[in-house]
């Protein structure tokens, strides 16, 4: 079934367009990525799904009309604790405090929630952002680089917790990344953008069972595919 659904979208500032007759779908519980070269719209696309930006041309549909929203940066409050963070926003019922906890103990940092943002490192603080926005019981989860600011460790181990979070919620999931390994690790669907402005060069169907190995062969052909697509590299043979 399809949840999210983009028809002839296109994005001017003043008067240079940025994306321009971008058309996709995405169905229930899947993860899609879109990747694509600098300018191209990818974080524009987002936003316009996110509803942060309602100023575009063409259709976006949505089922969930108040998706959560993971950022590059965590972008916590920083008078508050770890748990209010993860509330903020939210009726604090004791219905509520548990789920939080719950999600919480699902990114693995249950014993930093009395702890404030400027003791968490920044892994800490992503999987803080990723719980806060897991509370908020939504369907759709869009994700905008989440962990381009972190170390290749701890973004491994956020890679694989996301995608943990995806097998036990089956939250749909759209994941905009400039990091081909993050995509092919983690995507049923690679939207590739290209150009300014922005066309959707082409959607890849990653078949490749999840959980994936991340030195998989058919991956690299994959990777090659998309190297290719984006002028970057000639296909993998």
């Amino acid at each position: 079934m399809v949840v999210i659904e983009a028809k002839d979208f296109a994005k001017y500032y003043e008067e240079t367009c940025v994306v321009n007759q971008v058309n996709f779908s995405i169905e229930r519980e899947e993860i899609v990525g879109i990747i694509g070269t600098s300018g191209s719209g990818k974080s524009t696309i987002l936003r316009a799904l996110s509803g942060l930006d309602a100023q575009y041309e063409g259709q976006l549909y949505q089922e969930e009309q108040h998706p959560s929203v993971v950022f590059q940066e965590a972008r916590l409050f920083p008078w508050l604790t770890v748990l209010d963070n993860v509330l903020f926003g939210l009726a604090q019922t004791e219905e509520m405090i548990v789920r939080a906890r719950m999600y919480l103990q699902k990114v693995g940092i249950e014993q930093a929630e009395r702890l404030f943002p400027n003791e968490l490192s920044g892994g800490m603080a992503q999987r803080v952002a990723i719980a806060r926005a897991l509370v908020r019981k939504t369907s759709v989860l869009l994700l905008d680089e989440p962990f381009s600011a972190l170390d290749a460790f701890t973004k491994m181990k956020l890679q694989r917790l996301l995608l943990d979070l995806w097998e036990a919620e089956r939250t749909t999931m759209v994941l905009v990344t400039h990091d081909l390994e993050e995509a092919l690790y983690l995507c049923d669907r690679i939207i590739v953008l290209h150009g300014q402005p922005g066309l959707v060069k082409a959607t890849i169907t990653i078949d490749v069972p999840k959980p994936r190995r991340r030195d998989d062969v058919i991956l690299a052909r994959y990777k090659g595919k998309l190297l290719k697509l984006l002028q970057l590299e000639e296909e993998v043979e």
